[in-house]
């Protein structure tokens, strides 16, 4: 009679877990019997199966990492990769942005989400009025402020560019042109007492 081996003596003799081998069993690679609960496995079927069948899987031998292609020690019989970065894709590299471009994005969010145009409306709105604003015809007073975007509240319409001070006072006056008519009187009649 041929002898049976327990899948735990296999494990040993091949020096693999046994959770290989269950494996192996269950996906019908490997066949057993059940004897009292335990899995026998006769000398016939571990015979039958060519010498790498068990080789390939045996912890502790030297491995190929699948990436980098080192040479490592296998851990455990699932391991193909000899680090947790070679088994982590590579993340694409994002494009460095310096604050000049950060600014240009914001920027460019802004006015469409605000306004409905894009920098490039803007920039041919500026081109047009030759940087200065719409109502004084002066340009910004400080460096670093931009032109503002002068629109009606009601519709939502852009009229054109202002400087700070201008669309401040627009602001103020609540775009009341009968306020603006009455303060012109006013300045008129003063300046002629005056």
């Amino acid at each position: 009679m041929k002898r049976q081996y327990t899948a735990r003596e296999v494990a040993e003799i091949y020096d693999l877990p046994i959770a290989f081998l269950y494996r192996r069993i269950e996906r019908k690679q490997l066949r057993s019997v059940r004897v009292k609960g335990r899995h026998m496995i006769s000398e016939e079927e571990l015979k039958r199966h060519p010498e790498n069948f068990w080789d390939i899987h045996r912890i502790g031998d030297d491995t190929i990492c699948l990436r980098c292609e080192k040479h490592f020690k296998r851990r455990s019989t699932i391991h193909k990769y000899c680090s947790i970065f070679c088994q982590t894709p590579p993340r694409p590299k994002r494009k460095k942005c310096g604050p000049e471009d950060r600014a240009k994005r914001n920027r460019k969010s802004q006015l469409k989400r605000d306004y409905g145009i894009t920098l490039e409306q803007y920039d041919e709105m500026c081109r047009i009025q030759n940087d200065l604003c719409a109502v004084c015809c002066e340009p910004e007073r400080h460096k670093k402020r931009r032109l503002s975007v002068d629109h009606d509240h009601a519709t939502g319409i852009v009229r054109g560019l202002l400087c700070h001070r201008c669309n401040k006072a627009l602001g103020l006056l609540r775009e009341n042109i009968k306020t603006l008519k009455n303060m012109i009187k006013y300045l008129s009649e003063k300046r002629r007492k005056g």
